[in-house]
């Protein structure tokens, strides 16, 4: 008897378990917003948008001594800008990245393209620091010449190959951009600018830059559709958000 009224014990457990109610689960339409950062919640994909964010505090922007050394070293802000960056960026869909060839402008993005499986940066020579030389009007060097062949300069060196590349197999893309006056200096400026505006018009509608402070204030301006001054000071890591109004210009957006 008692092993009977085990057996019924027991099948009743399982019928009352097997018909207990399964809870239904659902994705909150509120938790895929959750994972874009509030940059990427601005994003417009109606039109084109560029992200500018100029490199990471260094121990140069720190202490005003420049150097090897203090050039190619994050202060312990700059350390915490990183790994902030990657956050403020999370949830934007870029369709292309370019990076100046510099360590701190490598080493800026390098953290946020390493949680990004496949992504490669393209390196722009064009992007270096430049202009903070004396105003001469007249250029070394005369880039609309179909014929004129830049000198080469000190090599690019890739931080890591797997998330860096050279934009395409012209060897000379290779070096650093061989400014020697101001006025080179914004001759490399409008030729990106030039650059960025023509990858634009051929689809790449939400790109990503990562600049310096005297190049990238330049390139701000003309992008903005204003006198190249370089007036416009950017922080250190702190991404700017522009879109392009039907006529071509972009304007920031808050």
């Amino acid at each position: 008897m008692l092993k009977k009224l085990s057996w019924v014990s027991i099948s009743c457990l399982v019928l009352l378990t097997s018909c207990a109610p399964v809870r239904a689960t659902h994705t909150d339409p509120q938790d895929s917003a959750a994972t874009q950062s509030a940059l990427a919640s601005k994003i417009n994909k109606e039109t084109a948008n560029i992200v500018f964010v100029r490199h990471a505090q260094t121990v140069a922007n720190l202490t005003h001594e420049y150097s090897t050394y203090t050039e190619s070293t994050f202060s312990d802000a700059g350390k915490k800008q990183v790994k902030d960056l990657a956050g403020k960026l999370r949830g934007i869909d870029f369709d292309a990245i370019f990076v100046s060839p510099t360590w701190r402008t490598q080493n800026t993005i390098l953290p946020y393209l390493k949680a990004q499986p496949g992504r490669v940066a393209e390196i722009w020579p064009e992007l270096t620091e430049c202009c903070w030389q004396e105003h001469i009007d007249k250029p070394t060097y005369t880039i609309d010449d179909p014929g004129v062949v830049l000198p080469l300069t000190k090599p690019i060196k890739l931080e890591d190959e797997d998330h860096f590349a050279f934009r395409d197999k012209d060897s000379t893309l290779e070096y650093e951009w061989p400014d020697k006056n101001y006025a080179d200096g914004m001759l490399q400026i409008q030729k990106a600018y030039q650059m960025i505006t023509d990858r634009v018009a051929d689809g790449d509608k939400t790109i990503l830059i990562v600049c310096h402070h005297l190049a990238g204030a330049r390139l701000l301006d003309l992008l903005q559709g204003n006198e190249p001054t370089g007036e416009t000071y950017v922080e250190n890591a702190e991404p700017w958000l522009l879109q392009a109004r039907p006529d071509g210009v972009f304007v920031r957006i808050p």
